[in-house]
């Protein structure tokens, strides 16, 4: 959500044009928070620049032609000429856990916007049972260090590496470097993730994340939070359970009747007769078996 604005709040409806173009999950945010911050004459100014045409560059953000002006809105990279008073409140608004959102306008920063992106009422247990089952967690993302570094300290849990600031081609980079060592699942919702998520071992999209993210991941989930997340990795290890113990059922059984054929006692049409109980039983075991719980 939006929780400040500051600087020049006229460009504010350039903004809103321009993120209503956008499917990241920071454009959805920005359009729902300045939809209800905006005066019915912004919120109409803002209608009336709909011709604007608005391109998205990978880890960059926006950037457009609005009255004459090249605007752009993204992160401190690339921001262009900030004053002191932009630089301090975007360290502010990290410091507070917020993804700090700069608008430059021909080069100058004229907005700074502070975004809120509360953890989910799930994500301390879901990252504390992926813990408890050995798992090292990782967090990569494009938004200022000092916002991931609040976050990371309001889930209470340790992770291996927590690291802000990082662009599509090093999350590429690493998730291929770590993939060459153990199997690797990415977690990610934005274009950004697109690449990663294809790389990785496993790649699983959350709910409600970009479409980029959706088509290059192997798994999507359908409801929101970090809950399905667990619910698939948890599933995932009770089917490869029940896999091995089929395997350990079918290999005894059949050791056990080719011992018995061997030694005379076992005829063939009894062996004929008792094979399909095998299948049997491995079935069987699969279907009281259940592996994902709803």
């Amino acid at each position: 959500m939006l929780e400040e604005v500051r600087g020049d709040e006229r460009y504010l409806p350039w903004v809103l044009a321009m993120e209503r173009q956008s499917a990241h999950v920071i454009a959805r945010a920005l359009v729902s928070g300045l939809e209800a911050r905006l005066t019915p004459e912004q919120l109409a100014e803002a209608r009336s620049l709909a011709n604007v045409r608005a391109r998205e560059r990978l880890g960059a953000g926006l950037f457009a032609e609005v009255d004459g002006h090249e605007v752009r809105v993204g992160n401190l990279s690339g921001a262009g000429f900030l004053a002191d008073w932009a630089r301090a409140s975007a360290a502010e608004f990290a410091g507070q856990g917020h993804t700090p959102v700069l608008v430059s306008v021909d080069g100058e920063v004229a907005l700074v916007l502070g975004l809120g992106d509360p953890l989910r009422p799930d994500a301390r247990s879901t990252l504390e049972r992926l813990t408890s089952l050995g798992y090292e967690l990782v967090v990569l993302s494009g938004d200022h260090p000092a916002t991931v570094e609040a976050l990371v300290q309001q889930t209470g849990v340790d992770f291996a590496i927590a690291q802000g600031g990082v662009t599509p081609e090093q999350k590429l980079e690493l998730v291929e470097e770590w993939g060459k060592q153990q199997p690797v699942v990415m977690v990610g919702d934005g274009v950004n993730d697109a690449a990663a998520l294809s790389a990785a071992s496993v790649g699983v999209a959350v709910h409600g994340g970009a479409e980029a993210s959706l088509q290059a991941a192997d798994v999507f989930a359908t409801r929101p939070g970090l809950d399905p997340v667990w619910r698939l990795i948890d599933g995932s290890r009770r089917s490869l359970r029940v896999v091995r113990r089929n395997l350990v059922f079918s290999l005894v059984y059949n050791l056990v009747g080719a011992s018995l054929a061997l030694a005379g006692v076992l005829n063939p049409l009894i062996a004929a007769l008792l094979m399909p109980l095998s299948s049997l039983t491995v079935v069987t075991s699969s279907f009281r078996s259940r592996s994902f719980k709803t």
